[in-house]
């Protein structure tokens, strides 16, 4: 039987990673979801989703307590991959290469179909296959379809499904997410001075919930191998994000004026903020924005700080749900959204997928 994965998030990428015969589409040029890291003209990288992970997730089966550790996961499965914690807060981990590599590499023994786009499933009941059809027009037949997209999007995808209804009732309290606005800057070439004032930083991440410039940082500080180049990236609040979504990016990608605008207040402010006077008031060189309409939902089926318990109701009819009609909705709804969580989820999911013949 044939699977097919939609969305090259964690989630996506364990379970592809999982049954090596799926195949796996995505809308994006490259993999990673809300993982994914960008490149600024001349290749310095920042991450503009999650940006490092902690490593152990607890979970409950047979009334058991097992610890999966994705560090451990990572190892086994994709060796080469390096990975490395950060400097001051080292239980907090990161991919070498950024967190796109870590799809990439997952991704590696599958057939990949990069810029497909979704648009609606539909059910043949009778031969009991999934039908897709895609923006690009193109059409592809399989009887199990994961779909790790955010719940909004992956149910405007069964919208002709035949069971919309089915899942709707189901999920109407996981469907609230919140936004995501990022802005990242980058000083090409700095001075000596400037490098010394970053390499005398404590933090090179500050997380200040709840404030518009909610967590910040130097991600050069993660990807490059001295400072000649700093790369700063912001992520906002739910709150600040919200009311600035529509007017942060423009149609070809560009930060629009009200971007640019908050990037340079909040730049500045972070700059002062941490002693570094030789760029206070200095523009950045280059500036990207990206926005996330669904960056994490508001709850999930098991809440995203405590143990995961398998024999939990929610989650139990949820599995049933799924193998019924061999439609799998996952991501960070279900288990929270924690990257070892997604982890976790890929892999306890592809267990039920495998268990219902699909190999």
């Amino acid at each position: 039987m044939k699977t097919a994965i939609i969305g090259t998030g964690i989630t996506g990428s364990v379970i592809a990673r999982e049954i090596p015969d799926a195949i796996v589409f995505d809308k994006a040029m490259k993999p990673g979801g809300r993982t994914s890291t960008k490149q600024f003209s001349n290749g310095s990288q920042f991450d503009i989703g999650a940006t490092y992970f902690r490593d152990n997730v607890r979970y409950l089966k047979n009334r058991q307590e097992i610890t999966f550790s994705f560090i451990d996961y990572l190892q086994k499965n994709v060796p080469d991959l390096t990975i490395k914690n950060l400097t001051e807060t080292p239980d907090y981990f990161y991919p070498s290469e950024g967190m796109t590599k870590v799809s990439e590499e997952l991704l590696s023994k599958n057939q990949l179909y990069s810029e497909y786009t979704l648009e609606f499933i539909t059910r043949d009941q009778e031969k009991k296959e999934w039908k897709l059809k895609f923006l690009n027009g193109k059409e592809f037949t399989f009887d199990n379809v994961v779909i790790t997209a955010p719940i909004p999007q992956a149910m405007s995808i069964l919208k002709n499904s035949g069971i919309m209804m089915i899942w709707d009732d189901f999920i109407k309290p996981y469907g609230e997410y919140r936004s995501t606005l990022v802005i990242a800057g980058l000083w090409k070439n700095v001075t000596e001075e400037t490098r010394s004032e970053i390499a005398g930083m404590s933090n090179f991440s500050i997380l200040e919930k709840n404030k518009d410039s909610e967590f910040m940082s130097i991600e050069s500080a993660k990807y490059e191998t001295d400072f000649s180049n700093i790369a700063l990236a912001i992520q906002f609040s739910a709150a600040f994000s919200s009311r600035n979504l529509e007017r942060w990016k423009n149609a070809d990608g560009s930060p629009t004026d009200d971007a640019l605008k908050n990037g340079a207040y909040h730049f500045e402010k972070f700059l002062k903020r941490n002693g570094i006077k030789s760029l206070s008031g200095k523009e950045p060189d280059e500036i990207q924005v990206h926005k996330w309409r669904y960056s994490m939902p508001d709850t999930s089926i098991i809440d995203k700080n405590s143990i995961i318990d398998l024999e939990d109701s929610g989650y139990s009819d949820y599995l049933k749900l799924c193998k019924e009609h061999r439609l799998w909705l996952a991501g960070d709804w279900v288990f929270g959204a924690r990257v070892p969580r997604c982890a976790l989820g890929g892999v306890l999911l592809s267990q039920e997928i495998k268990k219902t013949g699909a190999l």
